[in-house]
């Protein structure tokens, strides 16, 4: 059987949008990774609010950070074992940046501020307290979401056409502004989870050798890459029931929300990817 790489968006697909939890999930995650497929997240949230989703879980897999910002890789694996960029941390995980670095962005972003007469509440400029009270994060894990190493989150409840003047302005300096589930985030404009996905794929392709299938699974607009890349995307509703605005003519929408749709799609692929392999032998 060809081997399958699972790429997941957390919030609203994975974990539930509005408590965060991964009840319905985590048992099948599991046995996913058991069964002989990895499991690759693929968020905007850090690399420290990933290892910690891990723990809870009972999962160890590499994860695609801060909106393919960079890669993390846990202890136990071989994937980018030459990049010389990697930052290794004490626990033996290591840390691969592929966009800039977030001092850059934050830098440009107070220049903006001062000259569009705008407040963006930049998670830098808010407390745990804060950020704990706009989304329902613990203390704890409100610590780790302001973390960040090559992206920034804008909390600002803005018009569309600031939105539109500020990503014109962000675009002429190489950065670009996406619209998640919940506010919107700055990286460079050449980092995406869609360009991630493949170079993660390709090493693994390149490391295990034989045949391999790609699977996405997201639930809103800043999942567009990573659906356009995979050979077989999936995307689930969102948490008020409607589908994300994506013009993919491959793209399988799964019926169910958030979590309810993830386990669908994940059994989904698994079974398409039997049925190929089969074909082919």
């Amino acid at each position: 059987m060809a081997r399958l790489a699972l790429f997941t968006d957390l919030d609203g697909t994975l974990i539930d949008f509005r408590t965060y939890g991964f009840e319905r999930t985590a048992e099948r995650a599991r046995n996913f990774v058991a069964e002989g497929h990895v499991l690759v997240f693929c968020s905007s949230k850090t690399a420290v609010e990933q290892r910690a989703l891990m723990v809870d879980m009972g999962l160890s897999v590499p994860a695609i950070v801060e909106n393919g910002g960079g890669i993390y890789l846990p202890p136990d694996s071989s994937l980018f074992a030459e990049n010389s960029q990697a930052n290794t941390h004490e626990d033996g995980s290591r840390l691969i940046p592929l966009g800039p670095d977030v001092q850059r962005i934050r830098s440009f972003l107070n220049n903006l501020e001062g000259e569009m007469a705008i407040h963006l509440g930049m998670y830098q400029d808010l407390t745990d307290q804060a950020l704990v009270a706009l989304t329902g994060l613990s203390v704890d894990a409100a610590g780790r979401a302001r973390q960040r190493a090559f992206s920034e989150t804008l909390t600002a409840d803005l018009p569309e056409e600031t939105w539109d003047q500020l990503r014109g302005q962000l675009q002429k300096v190489g950065l670009q502004c996406l619209c998640g589930g919940r506010f919107h985030t700055v990286t460079g404009a050449l980092s995406s989870k869609g360009t991630a996905l493949k170079k993660v794929f390709r090493e693994l392709a390149d490391k295990a050798g034989g045949s391999w299938r790609s699977a996405a699974v997201g639930d809103s607009a800043n999942d567009a890459s990573m659906l356009a890349v995979a050979d077989l995307p999936y995307l689930v509703q969102k948490h008020d029931g409607q589908w994300a605005d994506i013009d993919q003519s491959t793209l399988e929408r799964i019926p169910e929300i958030g979590p309810e749709g993830w386990l669908l799609a994940a059994d989904e692929a698994v079974a398409r990817t039997r049925e190929s392999t089969s074909l082919h032998t």
